[in-house]
Parts: C-alpha cells; sequence; structure tokens
C-alpha cells in the first residue's frame, strides 16, 4: 500500500487572487479598470482602428451584431401581451439613427463597456388599434463613452452585522468637471452593456481588445521593419570594384577616402539616376531580398488573418485566405461565425430589453392601465439577421 503523495505546492494562486480581488472592493477611491490594452496604451481603441483591416473586423462585427432589421416580440401568444408587443414596436420606430446607435452599443464587445442615455419626450401619438394618446416615447439614444463612467466601491456598515462591500456607478459631469454619483432616476435611462463579466473583470468586462492588441503591436512591428528595408528589396546593392591603377596616392586619394566618394556619388545617383566612374572600375547591382519582402508579407498575411479570425471567428467567408481552403471549409466557417455572432447580438438585445423596453413601460404605465394592458408581460427585443449567403 503506498503512501500519500507529497504535496509539493509553493505558490498559493488562490490566496493571491482573494486577497487581491479583496484589496479591489476595500479601495475606497475607484476600481481601476482591467483592461490591459489600454493600460499599456491609453488612446488604444483610437490607434488601433487607424490600422485598415482592425477597423474593417470592428465596423464588420459591430455591424453584423447590430443587424438591419429588429422587432419586438410577444412574451406569449395572449392577446394582451400581443397588443403591449406592437404597441412597443411602433413606439420604437422613431428612435432617430437606431441602428447606427446601436452599433454604437456593440462596441462593448471590443473596450468591454457601452453606455447610451435614453433621451425622449411626450407626444400625442396613435399606437397599435388604439386612439391617440400623449405616449412617453424614446428619441434618440445618446452615446457615452466608457471612461465617462467609473465604478466605486464603498462599505456598508449596519447594526449588528458584518460589513459588506457594495459598488456604484459614477458618471463624469463634463460642466461641473467633476465625478457625481448616478441617480437611480438616472441609471434607468441609462443602457449599460458589460461583455464577458466575470469576478476577476470587477464589472469593467473582458474586451476582444485585448486579444487583438498584441496582433496589432506585432503588426506595427513588422510593418515598420519592412518599410526601413523596402528600399534595400526594390534598390538592391550597389557593389563598386575599384581599379587601383585608377586612383593615384596622394592627400585624399587613399582607399578610404575613395570609398567614401562613391558611397556619396552612389546616393546621389539613386535621386538623379546617373553615375560616373572611371575606367576600369566596376559598378554592379546585387539584387535580392526578395526572401526577406516574402517573409514580411507572409508574416502581415498571418496577422490580418488572426486579427479577422479572432474579431469573426472566421476568416474565408470575408475575404481573407481564398487563395487556400475550399467552399466547403467557408460555408463551415460561415456558420462558426454566425453562432459566433448571434451571441453578441444576444447580449445586446437584452439590454435594450432590459432598459429601453422598461423605460418605456415605467413611464407609460398609466396609460397602458388605461388601456388594460397593465398585467401585460414585458416582451423583448430581437435583432432579426439574415446569414449572408
Amino acid at each position: 500500500m503506498t503512501g500519500l503523495p507529497i504535496l509539493s505546492g509553493v505558490v498559493p494562486h488562490g490566496d493571491l487572487y482573494a486577497h487581491a480581488l479583496s484589496s479591489a472592493y476595500n479601495y475606497e477611491w475607484r476600481m481601476l479598470d482591467p483592461d490591459l490594452s489600454q493600460e499599456r496604451e491609453p488612446d488604444i481603441w483610437a490607434k488601433i482602428q487607424r490600422d485598415a483591416r482592425v477597423s474593417q473586423a470592428i465596423s464588420h462585427r459591430c455591424g453584423a451584431v447590430a443587424g438591419g432589421e429588429w422587432t419586438v416580440e410577444a412574451a406569449s401568444a395572449d392577446p394582451m401581451d400581443q397588443a403591449l408587443a406592437e404597441i412597443i414596436r411602433e413606439g420604437l420606430k422613431g428612435v432617430v439613427n437606431f441602428r447606427e446607435s446601436r452599433k454604437r452599443l456593440a462596441h462593448c464587445i471590443f473596450r468591454g463597456r457601452s453606455y447610451a442615455y435614453i433621451e425622449g419626450t411626450r407626444k400625442l401619438e396613435r399606437l397599435g388599434d388604439y386612439p391617440a394618446q400623449e405616449w412617453w416615447l424614446p428619441q434618440r439614444l445618446r452615446d457615452i463613452d466608457k471612461r465617462r463612467v467609473q465604478i466605486v466601491p464603498h462599505t456598508v456598515r449596519e447594526d449588528n452585522e458584518r460589513p459588506r462591500n457594495e459598488v456604484k456607478k459614477q458618471l463624469w459631469d463634463v460642466a461641473g468637471f467633476e465625478w457625481r454619483d448616478i441617480s437611480p432616476n438616472n441609471w434607468k435611462s441609462l443602457i449599460e452593456v458589460v461583455y464577458d463579466d466575470t469576478e476577476e473583470r470587477l464589472g469593467y468586462g473582458r474586451p476582444v481588445l485585448e486579444q487583438i492588441f498584441f496582433l496589432w503591436w506585432a503588426k506595427m512591428e513588422i510593418m515598420s521593419q519592412g518599410l526601413a528595408a523596402l528600399e534595400r528589396f526594390a534598390g538592391g546593392s550597389v557593389l563598386v570594384h575599384m581599379d587601383p591603377e585608377n586612383h593615384g596616392g596622394g592627400l585624399g586619394r587613399d582607399a578610404d577616402s575613395i570609398r567614401d566618394a562613391y558611397i556619396d556619388e552612389i546616393g546621389k545617383m539613386r535621386g538623379e539616376h546617373c553615375l560616373v566612374v572611371p575606367k576600369g572600375d566596376e559598378v554592379s547591382v546585387v539584387t535580392g531580398g526578395s526572401e526577406g519582402s516574402r517573409m514580411v508579407q507572409d508574416m502581415l498575411a498571418y496577422i490580418d488573418a488572426a486579427i479577422i479570425s479572432t474579431t469573426l471567428g472566421a476568416t474565408l467567408p470575408f475575404g481573407v485566405g481564398m487563395d487556400q481552403g475550399s467552399l466547403a471549409r467557408a460555408e463551415v466557417e460561415r456558420d462558426v461565425s454566425e453562432s459566433f455572432l448571434q451571441a453578441d447580438r444576444d447580449v445586446l438585445d437584452e439590454a435594450i430589453s432590459r432598459k429601453l423596453i422598461g423605460q418605456f413601460i415605467d413611464l407609460n404605465r398609466p396609460l397602458l392601465a388605461e388601456l388594460g394592458l397593465e398585467l401585460a408581460r414585458a416582451p423583448k427585443f430581437v435583432t432579426v439577421q439574415q446569414p449572408r449567403e
């Protein structure tokens, strides 16, 4: 009978995580965003979109998640639920630039969080099969940059109870030049979408930008070195064989001086395309470097494919790597990408259902009661997306 195995662990990973988590919630100033890409490059969101491939991937994914068509689905086949869904469906049609607003909310995929403030007003409007009423109707979703919203922990102590940690959201007051707590009423009007929110993300979400940040950084390094070597790849190297009999000795006529003079003249030649050499000296151009240029191209193609695959879940359906693979593979990747995007649509639709539809019902509750719809169950917002053929 063998004995128990010797416990050889030397690093208490669990304790390290637990103490770090407690420290984050007991820091009475604010909890810092754990986004590594933003820590390394504070203006990463603006800089990374200057890359054409990254910008294309971000725009395509957010546009696909926002979709073109949308509807409001009733909670059931009950006539009251159907009537409430129809009222809300018509009430949301007046939102200005609704698709673009939803596309900006989808930026949470890359930034971890996104916010939009619901602006609305009361208007005499006929919705559904009912007479005209003074409905509260949403007018637009005003974008709020995630950097204007911070999470602040605070300790709640009550009599005969152990203290507990809670968090509150604060919004930067541009005019007042200070952070202000978001009131419950304003919070009802604020749509918040948090992407991949887990315990260690502290409510800030896990942005995909962290994943493509290192690919983008590597691409910038490769392009920098590749552009620096482009002249050598394209023009080759000039090789000069000097005949000693053509260059007598004396001041300024030694080998080093002649070499430097040749280098200066060759530099001018590249701009003026003319070079004069003594008879007997041989000048030749050594071409080459195609291996280096091909390596740069291959690495850039690899990184672009990795960016598209990380962002969209596939490469072939989006025109990357079409020189390899097959139609069958492209169709499979399209299906994988579609399920990839549908999960994001569900996250966005749930947030809009909870906040936008919830705000519509809360502010129109007296009118709904008059119409006998006070017991109708809330419908849900659904993005309708047809898979691309």
